[in-house]
């Protein structure tokens, strides 16, 4: 069964020159990520007439 995580990353990350990279969340034994995608931030669609 699959799960969805939704994460804001809005804020910005710093590391050392030797960092390879940022740990968004952990995994359980035996889990595995197989998919990441970007969801671009959404406005308001209404229109006005």
């Amino acid at each position: 069964m699959g799960q969805l995580i939704q994460v804001p990353v809005n804020g910005s990350f710093s590391r050392s020159r030797s960092a390879g990279g940022v740990k968004v969340f952990d995994t359980a034994e035996g889990e595995e990520v197989v998919s990441v995608a970007w969801i671009a931030e959404q406005g308001d669609d209404s229109t006005e007439d």
